[in-house]
């Protein structure tokens, strides 16, 4: 059995590398989906009558996945522009409407990108964002490296993509690095790669962060927490414009906009000995800080009802806040700024029950209220179980979005990796279907399953 597939391998990788790179281009999961591929090819394999139908079927299947990935919001575009030498693997097969195949997935794309561009999309009307949104359209031309500061929660992330997106690299990949969950021991395979071999665990090579990245965009979060030794690995690609994996010996050419972003005072840092000075100022080329929640309120408003219509939609509900509840919210130190604020709206949302909410629904410590009588709705008995379980879907869409990963996700919310498979498995594949779930790289394992 062993050597029938080696030999199904041989036959048919060429080929299927091929279509891989049309329909994944530099996506993170290329390899990934290549093997899964492979092993549904040696599933499917025994009911081919002829041979002329296998190329024709890894086309298709390929092409499938391919849309699907754009359908599940993957937040890159997965299509590449098909050259002629391209085409001409398919061209023993005029039966298939290549045309209109592509089409599909051009259109599948458009319609991605757009949500993409709503989905990082900075609302808001205050002096501070205004400033950040002239500053982005300023710096995103150019190739110059930019440092994003600001408190934890205040929407970094969203300025990375911007920047990206109106740079002329938008339709190349855009890699995303939490240099804070990667443990130390790691960090150097995660942004270079390795070879087979390079190590016990290596069983077989990856191409880094970086070398993923390669024409696009790297974007390194956190990146006050990371070691002094990889800390001199990234200088050394920013000065030398090259990488070279764990195990080999071979440069490779890297072109790579680095953004990076911290709520850290690098500064201080560098002054501490925490943080290598010639690093700190390779990325601090452009620095745009975002000011925290409470010093741009003008902004409360948009950021509410953008949520509001988002998880109304998400729950199919038309929940509203009234005028003293808004002036609440407007007037709270949101110490969480947005990602706060983002997550009471969803509390607000899922648990009241009613249209309307009020100050009675908010938490005490909002309010300074320590009235436990009328004021606040106390919710049917009959509507108990059906709010806390859209409670916990919320809270596990969430975690697992965040996460990527079961086991990730287990140890975010200190529950056991059992417990944490079997609510993906009620909330997010309950019914047999994947199409909830946002294509994440770290989780990859779990959606290929």
């Amino acid at each position: 059995m062993e050597e029938e597939f080696i030999e199904l391998i041989n036959r048919y990788q060429g080929i299927l590398q091929k279509i891989c790179n049309i329909y994944f281009y530099q996506h993170p999961l290329r390899e990934d989906y290549y093997q899964e591929i492979l092993i549904r090819l040696w599933k499917a394999y025994p009911k081919f009558k002829q041979e002329s139908t296998v190329s024709t079927w890894l086309y298709r299947v390929t092409l499938n996945a391919a849309i699907d990935l754009v359908r599940k919001e993957s937040v890159q575009p997965v299509y590449k522009e098909l050259s002629t030498q391209e085409y001409a693997i398919r061209d023993s097969h005029p039966e298939e409407n290549t045309a209109t195949d592509k089409n599909q997935l051009i259109e599948e794309t458009q319609k991605l990108k757009t949500k993409v561009s709503k989905k990082y999309e900075m609302i808001g009307h205050s002096d501070a964002l205004n400033h950040i949104r002239i500053m982005i359209d300023k710096v995103a031309v150019s190739d110059a490296r930019v440092l994003i500061t600001g408190p934890n929660g205040c929407g970094k992330e969203l300025v990375a993509h911007q920047l990206h997106e109106k740079s002329h690299r938008n339709d190349r990949a855009f890699i995303e690095v939490n240099c804070a969950a990667i443990p130390s021991e790691l960090i150097e395979s995660e942004l270079f790669g390795h070879e087979k071999g390079s190590f016990t665990s290596a069983i077989k090579q990856k191409k880094g962060k970086f070398e993923l990245a390669s024409g696009g965009t790297l974007f390194l979060d956190e990146i006050g927490d990371m070691s002094l030794e990889a800390q001199a690995k990234v200088l050394r690609a920013l000065q030398e414009n090259k990488i070279s994996r764990i195990g080999s010996d071979t440069d490779i050419q890297i072109d790579v906009r680095v953004i990076a972003a911290t709520n850290k005072n690098l500064r201080q840092m560098v002054a501490d000995g925490q943080f290598r000075e010639d690093l700190f100022y390779r990325l601090n080329v452009v620095e745009i800080y975002l000011p925290p929640l409470r010093k741009r309120k003008a902004d409360i408003p948009d950021l509410i009802q953008q949520f509001l219509k988002e998880f109304n939609e998400k729950y199919n509900l038309s929940r509203s806040l009234d005028s003293h509840a808004l002036e609440t919210l407007v007037n709270y130190e949101w110490k969480g700024n947005v990602r706060e604020l983002r997550h009471m709206i969803e509390r607000l949302v899922v648990t009241v029950t009613g249209d309307l909410i009020t100050t009675g629904h908010l938490p005490q410590n909002m309010t300074g209220s320590t009235d436990t009588g009328t004021a606040r709705e106390v919710p049917k008995i009959t509507d108990y179980h059906t709010r806390m379980q859209n409670f916990e879907e919320a809270m596990i869409r969430e975690a697992y979005q965040k996460c990527g990963s079961s086991r990730k996700m287990a140890a975010y919310l200190n529950i056991s990796q059992t417990k944490a498979n079997r609510l993906i498995q009620k909330y997010l594949l309950g019914n047999g279907s994947k199409k909830d779930i946002a294509v994440h790289p770290a989780g990859a394992e779990d959606l290929l399953q």
